[in-house]
């Protein structure tokens, strides 16, 4: 390893700078992602509902959850259309439907229940909440569809950034694997010919050249969709 840096010589050292960081550049997002991923939390929370008698209270409280969701629906589709990078709408959208389940359980249980006589509630009321309740999951749905559809944009565009570098990569891998042929007409120490390919000067800038230039005509390429 010493040997080979010591055969480096300035410009080999900015190349090699440059491609490390435009490496770096190009993989730093999936990079930050991938490491949140393995620290994340690996159980998923599901909504429970303690099994219990149906009581004025509850009933109080579903209105006032469905209201809270509402406006927090509310604000979550502004932050969206406004694309808002202060909140975080991928976490905030799995907790909101969350919320959504647990009330939309609880309005089952309602409608579906047999209410106590000593309770006295208007079924018109219960249809006013599963009213509201249907508009709030029309917002999420488009939410909902609007978060996939931006997922796939980004899983789509990290393909296409790996399709890049994987193309980028193969005729440079084709360049190098061509001057460690050492073929006789190359001009080898150990061949007969003192013209080739191995006696040029500046052979590693050569080198440089073929490789930089391979590579900024495969990313043109993809730029204007020629190899798209």
């Amino acid at each position: 390893m010493k040997t080979l840096f010591q055969n480096f010589n300035t410009a080999n050292y900015i190349a090699f700078g440059i491609l490390l960081l435009g490496a770096v550049a190009l993989s730093q997002k999936h990079l930050k992602q991938f490491i949140l991923d393995i620290f994340a939390p690996k159980n998923i929370k599901g909504v429970k509902l303690k099994k219990k008698k149906l009581s004025h209270r509850e009933f109080l409280s579903l209105q006032d959850k469905i209201i809270l969701l509402g406006n927090k629906v509310n604000e979550l589709n502004q932050s969206f259309i406004l694309n808002d990078k202060l909140i975080d709408i991928k976490k905030e959208l799995k907790e909101v439907n969350r919320t959504y389940l647990e009330i939309y359980l609880i309005l089952q249980r309602f409608k579906n229940e047999k209410i106590p006589e000593h309770f006295k509630l208007d079924k018109e009321q219960i249809k006013i909440l599963e009213k509201k309740t249907k508009h709030i999951k029309q917002i999420l749905d488009t939410l909902n569809l609007d978060q996939k559809i931006k997922n796939e944009d980004e899983h789509s565009h990290s393909l296409h950034m790996l399709s890049i570098i994987r193309m980028t990569f193969v005729p440079l891998a084709i360049i190098v694997t061509y001057f460690k042929m050492k073929f006789t007409s190359m001009g080898f120490d150990f061949g007969s010919k003192t013209e080739g390919i191995w006696t040029i000067k500046y052979g590693q800038s050569f080198l440089w050249t073929l490789m930089i230039s391979a590579a900024v005509i495969i990313i043109l390429g993809f730029h204007f969709e020629i190899l798209a």
